[in-house]
């Protein structure tokens, strides 16, 4: 099933990405002028340190290295310190509001928590098999329902804002419940697209923004909440391992163990990523607890 499920999520995209593209309100991009309008010295440097950073990572993974792997999470550490840095000195000169950075950043944090702390967590607990029916189908449905239904249940309310705040915190909540597991990833996928669709129309509206660089934005800080939850997920089942004793190593062979232990240091990593985000929630709402009134 998951070789069925699998190509048409990834083609369920590409159809939702055609139909942005010819549908887009005023779209249009001259590659004359692509330079001027794109490319941005900043933006390059941030992606570079952060390629340099996940492709350890990445390769640490794949090559079942400590030393890679180590190497990516101290690199990212100090990418991580650096930019609250820039941040705090250049909030003052922020092209859009606070709190709408933040919900993106941390809305970019929930989509890859949703794929990949669901992947681990069904793969240890339940088998590769099982990804197609507990993860990957109700991802699906989740997609689509937001597609078909987000949109009509934020005009139900005068905040949108809370509406995506409480829905995401009602995802979280359901995960920690192991039986809600798939009801737990439709909710969360209902609401975090529902949320990247909601804040892709704010920044489009953001006149402080060039009006090409808009949804860039947007989708930029977006990646960087989700690479951030990488290594963030990475560092809570280092840290989980060595806490019971295990050998580091054993983070890159999750799917060939099966015990109680790793099972334990998975719900431990669950919980912890799950008040994590919560708390963020909770920052970004008092961010922008002004932003729509009362």
């Amino acid at each position: 099933m998951q070789t069925i499920l699998v190509p048409i999520i990834l083609g369920f995209y590409y159809i939702c990405a055609y139909h942005t593209v010819k549908h887009y309100p005023h779209y249009e991009l001259d590659f004359k002028e692509l330079t001027k309008n794109v490319f941005s010295v900043p933006e390059l440097m941030w992606f570079l340190l952060y390629f340099v950073a996940l492709f350890l990572l990445r390769s640490g993974r794949a090559f079942v290295d400590e030393t890679l792997l180590g190497t990516g999470i101290f690199l990212f550490v100090g990418i991580f310190i650096l930019a609250l840095l820039v941040i705090h000195r250049q909030k003052d000169r922020l092209k859009v509001p606070l709190w709408q950075n933040a919900l993106t950043f941390l809305n970019g944090m929930f989509g890859n928590f949703i794929f990949l702390f669901g992947t681990f967590y069904v793969t240890v607990f339940k088998g590769i098999p099982a990804q197609a029916t507990l993860l990957f189908l109700p991802y699906l449905l989740g997609v689509i329902a937001s597609l078909l239904f987000a949109n009509k249940l934020r005009k139900k309310f005068s905040n949108p804002f809370i509406v995506q705040l409480v829905g995401l915190a009602a995802g979280l909540v359901l995960l920690s419940l192991p039986q809600l597991f798939p009801i737990a990833i439709f909710v969360l996928t209902f609401f975090q697209n529902g949320t990247s669709s909601w804040l892709s129309r704010m920044y489009y509206q953001t006149a402080g923004i060039e009006k090409k660089q808009r949804i860039t934005a947007k989708f930029s800080m977006s990646n960087k909440g989700s690479i951030t939850h990488q290594f963030l997920l990475m560092i809570f089942m280092l840290i989980a391992l060595q806490w019971r004793g295990m050998p580091a190593k054993d983070v890159l062979l999750l799917n060939t163990l099966n015990n109680s232990a790793v099972f334990a240091m998975m719900n431990e990593v669950k919980f912890t990523s799950i008040v994590l985000l919560l708390l963020g929630l909770l920052v970004v709402g008092r961010m922008g607890k002004n932003a729509f009134g009362d």
